[in-house]
This record gives structure tokens, C-alpha cells and sequence, in this order.
């Protein structure tokens, strides 16, 4: 067997285990011990050793160690998300309190689709909420003891004891070159918002199913196309949420919001896996396309490889400036980026070409105070681009 295939097994096994888990209707006796450690190992990398191990400890008979390790993480993990949890519904206490609007966002929502809600792992819980209080919820935060990690135009991330809060005052960044996904949200965001559902007692809205599942799709797509990849985990999220939800979805909507996204044709590959992964019979119906694409999900990890995001740029590099790429060029690009995207950052920098030019200023600034981040980008991209020459010159 070529290490390919074994790859591929691994893949279609891992999602199997998973699907077996999330359905009633099946049981399958699709593991064995002896590559019980090796699927649980593969599965953390996912963010689904949580509900692989369950899989495990109740269909499988594994050796005292393992089973007590298995216990062990998931013990960690439960404990994790109640403290998060309680940490989560004191933040929102005062949200309700101040009238200030909020959503929930990606795990928080696709939770409530798994058997049970910590199958569903995050590392850090998203909202979506009211901007115009940043300084109040920054207060807030701060004087709950929470570290104010980072602060943009579009988002706050706040840390304290191992409780990460993403807090966004926008669906999209102005970093990525997703430009799709910024202009939509840019422009239909109030729309969105106006339509949401008022959730009784609170200040909480609620998106539509169809928007949820779009944001879903164009989120994923963002870390496949335009970032470091994305894991099975997502395929996973897709089935339940379809498993649920299918019924329920105005597929004319999505589709044609998705063609103006340009992401309908990933979300049809990304919908016939986890079609594929729900079959009733529980039988894989793939070709090699589907395979390719479960590959490349499973070779990402969670939340995908550094080395996927550094190929991007150089080959988005490359397309300007006749299929070469230097550091030095690397360089400049992610300091000074295409207009566009400064303005997304600091939408004050249209102003003028000398408010422009601050917007780029303070870009410059920022790299250098995370000037060893950057640096270590730069010998990561540099060892890239050698490999390529080296490659190219075989």
C-alpha cells in the first residue's frame, strides 16, 4: 500500500468514526484496536479526539492506559468549557444588561447540532456584536480580568485563564485577499442584521439557517483558498448541520449568493463529501476528486499548515512579477498591500493621499513591533522559495 492510500484510509476511516458518532440510524464496526491509537492521535490534530475517543472507549476494548488517557483529555476538555461557558454567559449578563446586540458565532451555533455539545471542540468562542460599544465591552473585559490581547477596526481578542473571546465588530478582515468576502459582508452586514431574529428576554439575534450555513461556507473558504487550509473537522460540521438542517435551506439563495462569493463550486465539493460521509448506507461514494480534496483536508490539521499560507503568497506573488518571487518582493507586499486592503484596516486612509500614506505608516509600525513574528515569516518564505529554484533547476 503506497503511503497515499494509507493516508487516504486514515482520512475515510477518521470520518467514518465520526459519522457513526453523529448518527442514530447506523453502527458500523469500522475501527479495530490495533489502529485505535493511530486514528485517536490523527483525530487530535482535527480537533475531534473528543468524540473519536467516546467512539473508542464504547465500541472498542483499548488497553487500561489508553483508555485512562482517553478519559483524561476529555475530562480536561469538559472542564475547559464549562469555565467558558460560565465566562461566556457572564459576558453576555452584561451584554443583555447594556442592550447590546450580539450574535453567536461558527462552534457556539454548530454545537447544539452534535450528540453532545463538547464533541463540538473551539479554542476560542466568536461574537459578533454592536462596535459602536467597543470602549464599554473593552472596560468590561478588562475589569473581569481579562488580557486585551489585540484590537482592530474589525475585532477584540481577549484572554484569561485559557478562555480566548474573539469579539468581532465585522464578518470579515481587511488582512486577507478574500475581496469577495469583505465587500459582501460590507455591504449586507445591516441587511443581515435587520433580519435577524430577536432571541425573546435578551439582546441576542439569531441569523437565518441560510446565512449561518453561507457564512459557514465562505469562513471555510477563506481558510482553504486564501489562508493555511482547513481540517475534517469543517467536513464534519457541514454534515450535521446539513443532517439537520438540509431540509430547511434555501438552496436558490445560497447558491446565488454563493456564485457572487465565488465559493459555489468548493461548497459543492465540500457538500457532496459530507453527503458522502452521511450516506444512509454508510458506504463511501467518491471519485477522485472527492479524494484529492478529503487529502488535502486531512493533511491541513484543524487549522491548516503555515507552509499552505507562505505557497499562496508566493504564488499570488509570482502572477506579478513574470513568475518570479524574491524576500525582498515578499517583503514589501505584506507591508504595504494593495490599497484596498489598508482601507479596509483604516477606511479613514480614502480620505486623502496623505491620510493614505499614514495608513501605511502605521502598517509599517506594526510589523515592527511584531518584528519577530515577521522575521520568522521571512526564513520560513526564504527556505520556500529556495526549495522552488532548487526544484525548478532538477
Amino acid at each position: 500500500m503506497t503511503e497515499k492510500k494509507e493516508r487516504l484510509d486514515m482520512a475515510k476511516t477518521l470520518c467514518a468514526v465520526c459519522r457513526d458518532v453523529c448518527t442514530s440510524y447506523y453502527q458500523h464496526p469500522i475501527l479495530q484496536n490495533e489502529k485505535a491509537k493511530e486514528i485517536y492521535a490523527v483525530s487530535k490534530s482535527h480537533m475531534l479526539d473528543i468524540m473519536v475517543g467516546d467512539y473508542i472507549i464504547q465500541n472498542l476494548e483499548p488497553d487500561k492506559e489508553f483508555k485512562d488517557r482517553i478519559q483524561y483529555n476529555k475530562n480536561i476538555s469538559i472542564y475547559r468549557m464549562v469555565l467558558a461557558d460560565n465566562a461566556r454567559d457572564e459576558m453576555l449578563r452584561f451584554f443583555d444588561e447594556q442592550d447590546i446586540w450580539y450574535f453567536r458565532m461558527k462552534g457556539q451555533i454548530l454545537r447544539k447540532y452534535y450528540p453532545r455539545p463538547y464533541y463540538r471542540q473551539m479554542c476560542d468562542y466568536d461574537f459578533l456584536y454592536d462596535g459602536r460599544t467597543q470602549k464599554k465591552v473593552e472596560k468590561y473585559m478588562e475589569n473581569r480580568g481579562f488580557q486585551h490581547e489585540e484590537s482592530t477596526r474589525i475585532d477584540q481578542s481577549f484572554m484569561k485563564d485559557g478562555i480566548h473571546f474573539e469579539l468581532h465588530r465585522a464578518l470579515s478582515t481587511g488582512t486577507d485577499d478574500y475581496k469577495e468576502m469583505q465587500d459582501y459582508y460590507n455591504l449586507h452586514l445591516p441587511e443581515i442584521i435587520k433580519n435577524s431574529k430577536c432571541v425573546k428576554g435578551t439582546a441576542e439575534r439569531e441569523m437565518s439557517l441560510d446565512d449561518i450555513y453561507i457564512y459557514m461556507v465562505v469562513h471555510a473558504y477563506k481558510h482553504y483558498r486564501y489562508m493555511s487550509g482547513m481540517g475534517i473537522r469543517h467536513l464534519i460540521d457541514v454534515g450535521v448541520f446539513l443532517e439537520k438542517e438540509g431540509e430547511n435551506l434555501d438552496y436558490v439563495y445560497i447558491e446565488r449568493t454563493l456564485h457572487h462569493l465565488r465559493a459555489d463550486i468548493f461548497e459543492h465539493r465540500i457538500r457532496r463529501l459530507a453527503c458522502n460521509l452521511f450516506s444512509p448506507d454508510g458506504r463511501w461514494y467518491s471519485d477522485t476528486t472527492d479524494d484529492e480534496m478529503l487529502l488535502e483536508l486531512y493533511d491541513a490539521g484543524a487549522y491548516g499548515k503555515i507552509e499552505n499560507l507562505h505557497r499562496y503568497r508566493i504564488e499570488k506573488m509570482k502572477e506579478h512579477t513574470d513568475g518570479k518571487a524574491s524576500v525582498i518582493r515578499y517583503i514589501w507586499d505584506r507591508i504595504f498591500p494593495p490599497k484596498w486592503q489598508i482601507l479596509q484596516v483604516y477606511p479613514w486612509g480614502g480620505r486623502s493621499c496623505f491620510a493614505l500614506l499614514v495608513a501605511y505608516m502605521i502598517r509599517l509600525s506594526v510589523a515592527l513591533k511584531k518584528s519577530h513574528r515577521f522575521i520568522r515569516e521571512i526564513k520560513e518564505v526564504n527556505s520556500l522559495i529556495k526549495e522552488n529554484i532548487e526544484q525548478s533547476n532538477v
